[in-house]
């Protein structure tokens, strides 16, 4: 019952101790919670690993008991409020003291939840107070000089956070050389997860520049159809390299051969890839896979502007992701978008505006996703 890696095969472990609780050994059921604890950690959140937690959790030994109550903060709300209160009344005080360490983190990690919400939602207030008082230009004048404030702060700890990431890269591909050199599974197993955090820490650093970095425009001449396929092989490159099948999103392109503008290809590509690789991960689900679904991209112009639309039919914005999204706030990573860093639709908002463009969004939480950019036709630059 492995699965290649000497890890077990999680669904099989299922499919045995649902039909006999005693199936496997204890030893080899610890090594299915441990496995199990990776798994969500990954944020693979599919029905048959939710399952095998609650069948873990009444386990006759403490010990894969405990296993559970350590990995009880990465279960989701619904699974979390059933098992957290039962563990934490274990007959074994080691199970007890996890799982109220547990409920204790959760706890926190809703405070600060509920303090950002907060705070998000009056930055946007405040944002909405002023432009009453003094007008939509003044609101834009001073979110601009917010944003200049912004981006000095985060350029200050990108130098501090790279300097960091320089020592962490060389210690941790140390420690992957040595898991390879010894054989042993487990080892590999995490040194594999070590080199996927980097990469990641890498990733977030580098959207954390593209963000921080006011764009530069230089515009010239482009064919807007093939300014949208560019960004879209990009966007099912990127889903791809996710672990995503591209091909279950069912894409139709209805832009005009004729049709040019006046842009800077790289950032209007980047902006139009984030918001293209968006739309195919709103049909992103908990097992890590997409479910089918539609996206259209559609252009046309008018006498003052290009006018781009990208829809789909996934799960909308979230309350909090709409709230970041008003204040120009990069949202938080989505546990079901693989490699996310949560920077992609900010960075694509800037990039629209650098060239005196808007990004326009109509969503609804399991209601799909409309995003309209305009850009005028001269191409002009934010001043």
């Amino acid at each position: 019952m492995a699965d290649g890696t000497g890890r077990p095969d999680l669904a099989d472990a299922l499919a045995r101790l649902q039909a006999d609780r005693e199936a496997l050994s204890w030893d080899r059921r610890r090594e299915v919670a441990q496995s199990l604890a990776e798994a969500l950690s990954a944020f693979s959140l599919a029905d048959h690993l939710l399952a095998l937690a609650h069948l873990l959790a009444a386990d006759p030994k403490w010990e894969v008991r405990k296993d559970v109550a350590d990995f009880l903060p990465m279960l989701p709300p619904k699974d979390f409020s059933i098992l957290a209160p039962v563990l934490a009344k274990d007959s074994n005080a080691y199970v007890r003291n996890s799982a109220e360490r547990a409920i204790a983190r959760r706890a926190k990690a809703e405070m600060q939840d509920r303090h950002a919400k907060r705070g998000l939602g009056q930055i946007a207030g405040q944002f909405e107070a002023f432009e009453r008082q003094h007008g939509p230009a003044a609101r834009k004048r001073a979110q601009h000089i917010c944003d200049m404030y912004k981006d000095m702060l985060a350029r200050t700890m990108l130098h501090d956070l790279r300097a960091i990431l320089i020592h962490l890269k060389a210690n941790g591909n140390a420690l992957i050389k040595g898991a390879a050199a010894k054989g042993d599974a487990r080892a590999k197993t995490v040194a594999a997860r070590l080199a996927d955090d980097l990469v990641m820490l890498e990733r977030t650093l580098m959207d954390m520049d593209e963000y921080s970095t006011p764009p530069e425009p230089k515009n010239r001449t482009e064919q807007v159809l093939d300014v949208v396929n560019a960004a879209l092989e990009l966007a099912r490159s990127s889903i791809s390299e996710g672990g995503f099948d591209p091909d279950r999103v069912a894409v139709t392109v209805s832009v005009p051969d004729a049709l040019a503008f006046e842009v800077t290809r790289p950032l209007l590509v980047m902006a139009l890839t984030n918001i293209i690789k968006n739309a195919f991960e709103a049909y992103a689900r908990p097992d890590g896979t997409l479910a089918k679904g539609r996206l259209s991209i559609e252009a046309h112009q008018d006498g003052e502007a290009t006018h781009l639309r990208i829809r789909d039919s996934g799960k909308g914005f979230s309350a909090e992701e709409w709230t970041a999204y008003q204040v120009l706030l990069p949202g938080r990573v989505n546990k079901t978008k693989r490699r996310s860093t949560g920077y992609g639709l900010a960075i694509a908002r800037r990039n629209v505006e650098a060239h005196g463009g808007k990004l326009q969004i109509e969503t609804g939480e399991d209601k799909g996703t409309t995003v309209t950019v305009t850009l005028p036709l001269l191409g002009r630059a934010r001043g």
